[in-house]
């Protein structure tokens, strides 16, 4: 037997002898290596692969199921969301009455635009009044009149456009005093088109602002509901009066909210255009109607422009040009963008200083913090049209940003004149007054209490009748020692709010210092009469018995008032009345 071990014939890692001649390596590493090609051989395991295709699986089915629910609740929350009735503001309320009818319809403007439309406009707060005093006859002739003149200038088209939005208002007390005037004037066509004004009004108020998206069902009900009778109202009108063009524009407005198609669009403006071929207006109104998200494209929109350019006959055309980008300004204002809509706004500017033209670059000024030149865009817009609502309350809006509020007041007093209903004017003019009653406030506790006095005054020259502003002059009286116009101011304020409780606490205070416990008392029953289960009134007229002697009636009235919740009541009860 030969036992040498060719040379090299030893496995390095197990230190064991093999013959190179017959095996590749020891026993050891053939084995090795039989278990590795057997392994390799093997398919290999599903279940790791198994285990992250479930962990994925469930993630995304959890994530659809999140996302599901998150959806369903989004909707249902849109949903909740129902129309609502139109309100006037307190703040509005208050304010002093419009003037009477000052004899005058027409505001007195003098001259005509570069256009050669007249400068002169009616006056819608003139229209209102004789609404508001059932002068029905009177206001249906100078209707009347308006279509009348248009008829034989059709650059006075403004005219029955402008007085007829004298009523587009969702107030639904002008809505009652126009369903009289219907009656009063049942041939006339003036209190029909009216009427349709008024429910178009009130419609886009249930409507709402949001995305359509973002509308619930309700809200949409609510509106077609409204709209359909208006249609109604203007076809009563147009047999009165074939050729009222006015009445299409509003057709086209109303047809708009309703989802009406592009042919049944086309159809109305082009029998608006029968009667008037050169007009402005209904082109307008026809190419907001078929804006994108009303079913239309720019491509229409610029082509229809494009079409109607009959600029010897109303040079005013060549503004329908930018009807399509002021939109695109618009959409990007609305979604925050006002950089990318000031090129837009520009370039439909080019074409015109129409008015929605300028309001809308203004609404991206104030987007962007630049109020001054906001402001005076709004002007122009205002110069134009002197009460247009929509910008009164943008300049009323720049202005307040701008910390202007005397100016900013009378756009938004002149505003809610116009809609009493205007939220957004009602709000503004609230915030304006009530950070003036605050920076007063603080001032007086702070020891300036003439410079308090002068802001009050300045809050009241803008606001006469704003309760507020007398509550908190009195305390700041109160806090200078002139009692007498203290107690003068307590009681304007409750002759205009007789339900603030805080007013009969200063009061009270001013009193007590004059140790009117009588008047104190008075007082307190008056407002209690009101609000008998206001537990700060009956503590406070319970400390007043007290200090008079009356211990029953003091001990009925603090029981009351800790019954009610009132702590201080009650640690007065176990202080005064512990029970036996």
């Amino acid at each position: 037997m030969n036992d040498e071990v060719p040379k090299g014939a030893r496995c390095e890692p197990h230190g064991l002898a093999y013959d190179p001649t017959v095996h590749p390596g020891c026993v050891l590493c053939r084995r090795e290596q039989a278990e590795a090609e057997q392994q390799q051989a093997k398919p290999p395991s599903r279940k790791p692969v198994v285990i992250v295709l479930s962990v994925s699986a469930l993630v995304l089915a959890l994530f659809g199921v999140g996302a599901y629910g998150y959806l369903v609740r989004q909707q249902a929350a849109i949903e909740a969301d129902g129309p609502s009735e139109p309100e006037v503001d307190p703040v509005v309320t208050a304010l002093p009455g419009v003037p009477d009818h000052r004899g005058t319809i027409m505001l007195g403007r003098k001259g005509t635009d570069e256009y050669g439309y007249p400068n002169d406009l009616p006056d819608k707060l003139t229209l209102q009044s004789l609404l508001r005093e059932k002068r029905f006859e009177e206001l249906s002739s100078h209707i009347e009149s308006f279509q009348a003149v248009f008829e034989q200038d059709f650059k006075k088209e403004k005219w029955l456009s402008v007085g007829i939005e004298a009523f587009d208002t969702a107030d639904r007390q002008i809505g009652k005093l126009i369903d009289q005037w219907v009656k009063a004037t049942p041939d006339s066509f003036a209190p029909y088109l009216a009427r349709a004004e008024h429910k178009a009004a009130l419609a886009w108020h249930y409507r709402g602002t949001n995305w359509a998206r973002l509308t619930s069902s309700k809200r949409f009900a609510k509106m077609r509901k409204i709209l359909v009778p208006a249609l109604s109202d203007l076809e009563r009108a147009l047999e009165l009066r074939p050729n009222l063009t006015e009445a299409r524009s509003t057709q086209l407005d109303i047809v708009k909210g309703l989802g009406a198609d592009l042919a049944t669009k086309a159809e109305i403006m082009e029998a608006g255009l029968r009667h008037c071929p050169y007009c402005f207006g209904i082109r307008a109104m026809y190419l907001q109607a078929i804006e994108p998200r009303w079913g239309g494209s720019y491509e229409l929109m610029d082509r229809k422009a494009a079409d109607w350019q009959f600029t010897e006959q109303n040079p005013r055309l060549r503004e329908l040009m930018g009807f399509s980008d002021v939109d695109r300004c618009s959409l990007l204002v609305s979604e925050k963008e006002p950089e990318q809509a000031l090129s837009y706004c520009d370039r439909a500017l080019a074409h015109g200083k129409y008015v929605t033209f300028l309001s809308t670059k203004a609404a991206a000024m104030v987007r962007l913090e630049r109020y001054d030149e906001a402001i005076e865009l709004f002007s122009q817009a205002l110069e134009i049209l002197p009460q247009r609502v929509r910008s009164l309350n943008g300049r009323g809006h720049a202005l307040m940003e701008a910390e202007r509020y005397e100016e900013a007041t009378r756009d938004l007093v002149l505003a809610t004149r116009l809609d009493a209903v205007n939220a957004q004017a009602g709000n503004n003019l609230h915030h304006i007054l009530a950070k003036l009653v605050r920076m007063a406030y603080y001032q007086a506790e702070a020891g300036e209490v003439e410079a308090a006095i002068a802001t009050y005054d300045r809050v009241l020259a803008m606001h006469p009748r704003y309760s507020d502003a007398f509550s908190y002059r009195g305390h700041a009286y109160d806090k200078k020692g002139d009692l007498a116009q203290a107690e003068k101011d307590y009681l304007r304020a409750i002759e205009l709010d007789p339900t603030n409780v805080d007013t009969y606490r200063g009061l009270d205070h001013v009193l007590f210092k004059q140790n009117r416990l009588d008047d104190i008392i008075r007082h307190w029953n008056r407002y209690l009469k009101r609000r008998p289960r206001d537990a700060t009134a009956l503590l406070e007229r319970g400390g007043a018995y007290y200090r008079q002697g009356e211990r029953e009636l003091a001990k009925r009235d603090v029981t009351k008032a800790c019954r009610l919740g009132n702590e201080e009541a009650c640690d007065t009860v176990r202080r005064f009345y512990p029970s036996p």
